[in-house]
C-alpha cells in the first residue's frame, strides 16, 4: 500500500514538471509573439 502511495506521487511530479515546462514555452512563445507585433506593428501605426 505504501509502495503504491509513493509510485502515484512519483507520476503525479513527472506530470507536474511536464505540464511546467509545457506552461512555460507557452508563455514564452506568447510574449515573444507579442514583443513581435509590439515591435513591428507600432511603427506601421505611427506612419498611418
Amino acid at each position: 500500500m505504501n509502495l503504491y502511495y509513493i509510485f502515484v506521487i512519483i507520476l503525479f511530479l513527472i506530470i507536474l514538471y511536464y505540464s511546467v515546462k509545457y506552461i512555460f514555452f507557452v508563455l514564452l512563445g506568447m510574449v515573444l509573439s507579442l514583443y513581435l507585433s509590439y515591435k513591428y506593428l507600432l511603427p506601421i501605426i505611427k506612419n498611418i
